[in-house]
């Protein structure tokens, strides 16, 4: 299922989902990567790239946890605005692309 974006720079990615039961993976990569930055040398990370730009989470009754397979760091999706989603700019901070496992 591809997953709803938000934020200034909401055409910049894609995200995607695979649901099985209880479980979830969720794909994100950047995309139109040569007009997100000014700087073709560095990667697409971090929160002046990727500002207040999220990604809605699989509909679950509770927040959930999700683990950054490539990276191991663990992210809590926020609610913002009756939405269950996860900031780009913590998601994409230490690498450019994100495979997420939903841990709880």
């Amino acid at each position: 299922m591809q997953l709803e974006c938000g934020g200034n720079k909401k055409h910049h990615v894609c995200a995607f989902a695979r649901l099985f039961q209880h479980q979830a993976l969720v794909t994100v990569v950047p995309r139109l990567v040569a007009t997100l930055t000014s700087d073709s040398k560095h990667p697409p990370m971090g929160p002046e790239v990727w500002e207040d730009t999220w990604i809605a989470t699989p509909p679950w009754p509770t927040l959930g946890k999700f683990r950054h397979l490539l990276t191991g760091e663990v992210f809590t999706a926020e609610s913002v605005n009756g939405r269950r989603v996860l900031p780009l700019a913590r998601v994409l901070n230490h690498a450019p692309v994100a495979l997420l496992e939903r841990i709880s």
